[in-house]
């Protein structure tokens, strides 16, 4: 059975109410995927006070309410999967994301944090960093031939990835397969994290 549940995690407690409604729903989650960010584009001096904290209760905030709602649980039961969805930003920021790269290196330091301390009973916390994934958000950029081209010639599998090119690495720290697997941060990138 399949849910939608509807939030505006840029509202403090959003993260909270949902973990409740679903667990109301479906009873112990297992497995927490944080997926959900945002990526404003502005020069470092444009950023403004209201897109600064909109990227932070998003990409940060929220997902800590989450973590603290859910994990408790997995540990109580001694099994649980926490995935972080982290961005090739973290490590090779883009000129115009500084708060966006900045959330996502602080969401990397959380999984390594996370993963020492909680581990124990069967629980692990590890990041999924894609580089440049073909989805909606990206679609204005990568559907200029120009910029896709580009950006194709500084990934060393010389394509542009896809989300089924990640698929197999969030199954794989989200099962039993993955479960020595801890505090890792595997990069999904066609290799541009090399170059």
């Amino acid at each position: 059975m399949a849910k939608a549940f509807a939030a505006d995690f840029s509202e403090r407690g959003e993260g909270t109410r949902v973990a409740r409604d679903v667990i109301d729903t479906f009873g112990p989650i297992d497995i927490l995927v944080l997926n959900a960010s945002i990526e404003i584009l502005e020069d470092y001096e444009e950023i403004s006070d209201q897109t600064f904290d909109r990227q932070i209760a998003i990409n940060l905030r929220a997902p800590m309410e989450l973590v603290q709602s859910l994990l408790p649980g997995m540990k109580a039961r001694g099994w649980g999967r926490v995935l972080a969805i982290g961005s090739i930003q973290q490590l090779k920021p883009h000129p115009k994301m500084l708060v966006y790269a900045g959330t996502k290196s602080a969401q990397l330091n959380w999984v390594r944090h996370l993963a020492r301390h909680v581990a124990s009973g069967g629980v692990t916390v590890n990041n999924l960093a894609p580089g440049a994934i073909w989805t909606k958000r990206n679609d204005n950029r990568l559907s200029d031939p120009i910029i896709r081209s580009q950006m194709e010639q500084r990934i060393p599998l010389g394509r542009i990835g896809t989300a089924e090119d990640l698929a197999g690495a969030a199954l794989l720290l989200c099962s039993n397969a993955g479960s020595y697997i801890n505090g890792a941060d595997l990069l999904v990138d066609g290799g541009l994290n090399v170059t």
